[in-house]
């Protein structure tokens, strides 16, 4: 299952490029963008399945040091992707 995965960064905490550099070197990240607007960092995430998607998030990426808060969207349907 492929999801993107919204970071809230907690600032003060870490650097925020400390912060995705160490998301990016979890498995399962494939891509790491630091972004603007409400949240701070989007991940797109591979996973087995839904199940092994939640533990990721909330045992793995939860615990990133300058993570605050996260939101995952998991993708239904794949309808274009660009090579």
């Amino acid at each position: 299952v492929k999801a993107f995965v919204l970071v809230s960064y907690q600032r003060g905490y870490v650097e925020q490029e400390t912060t995705a550099k160490k998301l990016a070197s979890l498995p399962f990240v494939k891509r790491v963008y630091i972004i603007t607007g409400e949240w701070d960092i989007l991940l797109e995430v591979v996973a087995r399945d839904i199940e092994e998607l939640g533990d990721f998030v909330v045992k793995r990426i939860r615990k990133v040091p300058g993570v605050e808060k996260t939101l995952t969207l998991a993708v239904l349907k794949r309808v274009k992707e660009l090579e």
